[in-house]
């Protein structure tokens, strides 16, 4: 087996600190402003593979969605930033154990398959004439990430709307109890009495088939001074909670030890 050799011009930070971070002996010859990485002959393709990929998703990621977002002028920066996290945080786009689905199939294979048949790697050049695709997919991507920002930015901006409407109104509740497991969220008074989420909203006269947005839709209804919520981690769907979280900010109080509580009698 020969020594790899791993080149680039515009790469080479990226390089440098991945090649560090998985601790490989490299030696390294710059000609003009090109520097070229010759790597130890024991390192495992596997693990050459991974380094080029997070090489190439960390340049491409951030410049491609700087260059995007920069094309939609309807977005604030304060936006854009928003969006560019979350986007690069994505599952599709993150790498988590090995890599995304997108990345296994049109960074990892394709560099794996040019491997196992050369020794010589321009980074610059694979990025230049081999990621089309990839960056074709990555827009498809990103704009939906850009659809599901705004639709959630107008569906808080309802919230808010809503919850300043009835909260100027006379309050039906003072106080509300939150409790959480993983897959459901019952509510109490301040008695300590369960409230029926579904015969409560028919008060209102909503229909509303999802249970998150039923139970968002009674606290704005509600509008108690106070609402305490117990072990909130605990639930599957944590922008539920983190929805909530934003919506009644100055309301929203916790419970971390619920032994001690009133929860232990139910």
């Amino acid at each position: 087996m020969g020594k790899y050799t791993l080149t680039t011009i515009n790469c080479f930070n990226e390089l440098k600190k991945n090649l560090e971070k998985n601790n490989i002996d490299v030696i390294v010859k710059k000609v003009d402003n090109r520097y070229n990485y010759i790597l130890e002959e024991n390192i495992s393709l596997k693990t050459l593979v991974e380094i080029v990929c997070d090489v190439i998703q960390e340049k491409v990621g951030n410049s491609f969605t700087t260059k995007y977002l920069a094309n939609h002028y309807e977005l604030t920066s304060e936006e854009k930033e928003k969006i560019k996290v979350i986007f690069l945080e994505s599952a599709c786009i993150k790498k988590t154990e090995g890599a995304s689905y997108v990345s296994h199939y049109l960074l990892y294979l394709p560099i794996f398959e040019f491997l196992e048949e050369n020794f010589y790697l321009d980074i610059d050049g694979w990025i230049k004439f081999r990621i089309q695709k990839y960056k074709l997919i990555l827009g498809d991507i990103l704009e939906q990430t850009i659809y599901d920002y705004d639709m959630n930015s107008n569906y808080l901006q309802w919230l808010y709307f809503l919850r300043e409407i009835h909260f100027s109104q006379e309050l039906r509740e003072d106080f509300i109890h939150m409790i959480f497991t993983a897959n459901t969220i019952e509510l109490y008074n301040e008695e300590q009495e369960k409230l029926d989420i579904y015969e409560r909203i028919k008060e209102f006269d909503e229909e509303i088939l999802l249970e998150e947005d039923l139970i968002m839709n009674l606290l704005i209804n509600l509008s108690p001074k106070t609402i305490l919520l117990h072990d909130k981690n605990l639930y599957k769907n944590q922008s539920f909670v983190i929805t909530l979280e934003e919506i009644f900010e100055n309301q929203i109080g916790y419970c971390f030890d619920c032994s001690v509580c009133f929860r232990k009698d139910l």
